[in-house]
């Protein structure tokens, strides 16, 4: 069984995450070949308009487990 193709313009990836989620989350990956090297990290677009605080970063995690610390921290 072949998987549909899910792949998505970037834009709109981030419009349906903020439908449903109310904020968005987009990774970026680290980059070992900087000097010092950069690390992986995660920030939130959206979330100023949901709940009037500042977006989020988060570094060193991976995207799921940023994801959940940061649904925790919108909803509290």
């Amino acid at each position: 069984m072949e998987l549909p193709d899910f792949h998505i313009p970037h834009a709109e990836k981030i419009e349906w995450m903020i439908e449903t989620n109310g904020w968005a989350l987009e990774p970026v990956s680290h980059d070992a070949g900087t000097d010092p090297p950069t690390p992986a990290y995660a920030y939130t677009v959206g979330v100023p308009g949901l709940v009037g605080f500042p977006d989020i970063a988060v570094f060193w995690l991976t995207p799921s487990a940023a994801s959940g610390l940061i649904g925790l921290v919108v909803d509290a």
